[in-house]
């Protein structure tokens, strides 16, 4: 029986694309992941994120009270591109408002 390592590898989807730098941690198959995976998992720890819930779905919802009452949106450009960038700020301590920054 092959190795389901090989089978199921993410460097190997990431070599055939021609990614040239690796997605860490994504990109990176066990048991090398593990390295990165420690570093990363308390950062999203349920007790991290539960702490910053309520002030991510505040955000959330600013976000959509925009367009909220025009019967329409463009989900990317409107919700899906800014509130990932929005996350990751709120939870690395970085101001919200620098978000249009980081976009461009």
């Amino acid at each position: 029986m092959e190795n389901l390592d090989e089978i199921f590898s993410s460097t190997a989807i990431q070599a055939m694309m021609g990614v040239p730098v690796p997605m860490i941690p994504i990109s990176i198959d066990p048991p090398n992941h593990l390295r990165f995976r420690k570093v990363l998992d308390p950062l999203f720890a349920p007790r991290v994120i539960n702490k910053m819930e309520d002030g991510l779905r505040a955000q959330v919802r600013e976000l959509i009270a925009v367009f909220a009452d025009d019967g329409e949106c463009d989900i990317v450009g409107q919700l899906a591109r800014l509130y990932p960038t929005q996350v990751f700020l709120t939870m690395f301590g970085m101001p919200v408002e620098h978000r249009d920054m980081y976009l461009g």
